[in-house]
């Protein structure tokens, strides 16, 4: 029985078979939760850390929660939808027209980015630190020129 066959089945589509139990294969060791790895994958928390640098937030103070703690909620989310679109396949292309956050107008939003966006909206503020002057925008701009999308 693959790693994933296992995860489908013990997200309620039926029991898992005694002796089928398996680690999942390297490649994927990091969605297994280890003694080692109760938190974000490798490497997410620092590319959140970026990106909430660059746009001027940071993690509430009174959350009593770190970035990391963020980012595995996140993940967790992703990793959550992924696997009732597996089964439920029309959750992967379901848009909702909301407006949540505060929004000025009601937009098309998928249920990834609704979880994500709730997700970051309860942990996230702007960090009034920074101040959004002029240079500061010319910095922000600067940056996201410098972003090369992957290869298709």
């Amino acid at each position: 029985m693959t790693y994933f066959r296992m995860q489908l089945l013990s997200h309620g589509t039926g029991p898992l078979a005694p002796g089928h139990l398996a680690m999942p294969p390297p490649e994927v060791a990091w969605l297994s939760p280890t003694p080692t790895r109760r938190t974000a994958r490798p490497g997410a928390t620092a590319v959140w850390q970026q990106l909430a640098g660059l746009f001027g937030y940071r993690v509430r103070p009174e959350a009593g929660a770190t970035l990391d703690t963020v980012v595995t909620l996140i993940d967790a989310t992703m990793h959550g939808m992924v696997m009732m679109a597996l089964a439920t396949p029309g959750m992967a292309t379901h848009r909702t027209t909301a407006a949540p956050f505060g929004a000025a107008a009601p937009e098309e939003w998928s249920l990834p980015a609704l979880g994500i966006a709730g997700i970051a909206a309860a942990f996230l503020e702007p960090d009034p630190a920074i101040e959004w002057d002029s240079e500061r925008l010319a910095q922000v701009r600067q940056a996201l020129t410098e972003v090369t999308p992957p290869e298709a």
